[in-house]
């Protein structure tokens, strides 16, 4: 059988989230009863930490993923190369998949969590179809 091999793209969905709750965030500080050296400390403190969330989150999100004939998981991202067994306690869905992976070498659990909008739609629900057959 053919080993599938899905390219990722960043979800707007993610990003839409990750923005709505930044923004929620700032809200809740600027309405804090605080002086005001103190409140812009604290807003910008709080910009900075969105800021690496984003660059977490978003920019070095998964790229890749394939699975191997051996029945393995390969992906990848900016940081690296990752190899595992998916986890049976991996939760799919019609609108994101969150994946658990067992890492061999490091006995490392690492997640995935992939929004219908990474992939094409066809795409998706083939990665859909091939988790569950495994």
């Amino acid at each position: 059988m053919l080993s599938p091999d899905f390219k990722l793209k960043p979800s707007k969905q993610l990003l839409w989230m990750l923005g709505s709750l930044a923004v929620m965030n700032l809200a809740i500080l600027w309405l804090l009863p605080l002086s005001g050296g103190f409140k812009m400390a604290l807003l910008l403190l709080y910009g900075a930490y969105t800021a690496y969330l984003l660059n977490e989150h978003y920019v070095h999100n998964i790229c890749r993923l394939k699975r191997r004939e051996d029945g393995t998981w390969c992906w990848s991202n900016a940081k690296g190369t990752y190899e595992g067994a998916l986890d049976p306690l991996s939760v799919l869905t019609p609108w994101v998949s969150l994946l658990r992976f067992n890492q061999h070498l490091t006995k490392k659990r690492m997640f995935c969590v992939i929004f219908r909008d990474s992939l094409p739609e066809d795409h998706y629900r083939r990665l859909l179809v091939v988790l569950r057959m495994y």
